[in-house]
Order: structure tokens, then sequence, then C-alpha cells
């Protein structure tokens, strides 16, 4: 896994942007040291753009996670290491839906595979004809059980998952 570069101070950014910690969204702040037109063009809008799954911003001529930016824009320093969305929304980027995490408790958080016909922790045995609850603890694959419904093998994912991880734990949503 590839460190993140450092971001800019705490004071370089507040210097760039304004944060509104209601809606999540950064603003480019009016500058003086740079040509009018910046700011004519600029100042007061929102900052950033998407690419991908993620929303980007420009800080001294290369793109940055809008989350980090905002991390330290708030508490003054870089993420130890990743920052988590609580809800699984990548564009939320409001204070109270940014935790720090590292890369094992940010898989934690994720949600369910697009295109997946069952719940996220459930698979079908064919063998038996039924549905297995699992999750993985420190790398070894957990049975939970073997269930007649998907939703009741995904009650006792979440239960465990709940159990083994908190709050970090995230069902289908």
């Amino acid at each position: 896994m590839t460190r993140a570069r450092e971001l800019p101070s705490q004071e370089d950014l507040r210097s760039l942007f304004d944060y509104d910690e209601n809606t999540g969204y950064l603003t480019w702040r009016k500058r003086d040291d740079v040509a009018p037109a910046f700011n004519g063009r600029f100042a007061g809008k929102r900052a950033g753009s998407i690419d991908g799954k993620r929303m980007q911003v420009m800080v001294n001529h290369r793109n940055v996670g809008y989350h980090r930016v905002i991390w330290k824009w708030v508490y003054g320093t870089d993420p130890a290491a990743e920052i988590d969305h609580i809800n699984g929304n990548f564009y939320d980027n409001r204070l109270a839906n940014l935790r720090e995490a590292d890369r094992n408790l940010n898989a934690k958080n994720r949600g369910p595979t697009k295109g997946r016909a069952l719940p996220k922790g459930v698979r079908l045995q064919k063998d038996c004809k039924r549905y297995q609850a699992y999750l993985r603890l420190n790398g070894a694959l957990v049975c939970l059980g073997y269930f007649a419904t998907p939703e009741a093998a995904h009650t006792a994912y979440l239960k465990a998952a709940k159990d083994a991880w908190g709050d970090w734990a995230r069902g289908n949503t």
C-alpha cells in the first residue's frame, strides 16, 4: 500500500478553502496571491470534482482526496491511515460522516457487492441446499451456521458482525 503524500498545513488549507460541516462542501476562498481572474471565476464557489468513486480537489497542482483535505482542515493533522465514510457514501463529506480507520476496519464497513443476489455474509451451499452465514475474523473464514432462508442467514451474519466489529459492521445498506 502506498502512503498518501503529506498535505499542506492546516493554515494553508484554511487560506484556500472554507468548509461547511453541515453540507460537507469545500468552497474556494478569495485570494490575494493569484490573478484576479481566479477570484472572479472560483471564489465563493464549490471546490472539487468527482473522479470515479471519490471526490477530489486540486491543491498545489495535484489532486487530493476531498475527505483528506477536510480532515486536515478541521483537525490540523494528516489522517493516520485512511478516512472511512460511515454511511458508505463517498460523496457525503460531512464531518459527522468521517472517521479515521485502518485498511482492515475500513473494509468492515464496506457495503454489499453490486450484482450479487445474496445478502452480505451469505452464500448458498448447493450440496445441502441451505444458506450458510459466514464472516472472516483475522483472515479465517468462520461459519455461523446453515439456514433455510437467506434472510435468516443474513440476520445471523449481522449479529455476529456487530459483536465482532461494533459500529464498524455494516449490512446491506
